[in-house]
């Protein structure tokens, strides 16, 4: 009589195969944990590059405009006619529906919600304003009015609802009404600004981002720098007439 016996081979792992796994695991959690914060770091700068190529651009359009308006700023504001209009020529576009304007008004990441933008200027999606001062009729500033080509502001970072750019008091303690500088690289928020306009409908009650960013701004001399929240940018605004 003959016996057959069957065997049965069971599959698995042992200790020491599990421990191997959980190790490499581990290792892969505590990499992606390295590089994450490195990685969002490469694109924030990135953006702020690309956010301060604007800027630049903007200056160039803005020279190029006054110095065919012997020497006058082009207007702030003024029904129609401003800025935002004025200088899409200058930036390789015909007018300010051109995609031109798009790439120079617009900062990598800026994502403006319409219901919460200014009607005047919600078709043009910009997230940069001109200093108050350049140009508000019926009283038109000159390049030659500056005082100070390498400390006053042409442009800045904005959270896209005004044309108009306002200065912070923010370094003494205290907001205004009208501060409407973003912080929106280097940790800060779309939602960063002194004034958090995201918050005007209620169907979008974006929080308030973090106070810590910094904003992208030129200059009347063409260079661009960033200013860190908080500063009093009042003295960035000055003029000959003031």
């Amino acid at each position: 009589m003959t016996t057959t016996h069957t065997r049965r081979i069971v599959l698995g792992f042992t200790l020491i195969e599990l421990l191997v796994v959980i190790a490499i695991i581990a290792i892969i959690a505590i990499l992606a944990g390295m590089l994450l914060p490195a990685l969002a770091k490469a694109k924030d700068k990135a953006s702020t590059t690309a956010c301060h190529n604007n800027l630049k651009t903007l200056a160039m359009a803005a020279l190029l405009y006054a110095e065919d308006e012997d020497g006058r700023w082009a207007l702030t504001v003024g029904g129609g006619q401003n800025w935002i209009v004025k200088l899409p020529p200058y930036l390789g576009g015909k007018d300010a529906s051109s995609a031109a304007l798009g790439k120079s008004f617009q900062c990598p990441g800026f994502k403006p919600i319409a219901q919460n933008n200014n009607p005047g200027i919600s078709a043009f999606r910009i997230c940069y304003a001109q200093n108050q001062n350049m140009g508000t009729a019926p009283v038109v500033r000159r390049v030659i009015d500056v005082l100070d080509p390498t400390g006053t502001i042409i442009f800045a970072d904005t959270d896209g609802w005004d044309a108009e750019l306002f200065p912070d008091t923010n370094a003494a303690g205290a907001t205004t009404t009208t501060s409407n500088t973003l912080y929106r690289h280097s940790g800060g928020k779309e939602t960063s600004s002194n004034r958090n306009r995201y918050k005007v409908d209620t169907a979008y009650l974006l929080p308030q981002g973090p106070m810590n960013g910094t904003a992208g701004r030129n200059f009347v001399d063409g260079h661009v720098n960033s200013v860190k929240y908080p500063e009093n940018t009042i003295k960035y605004f000055t003029f000959a007439l003031d």
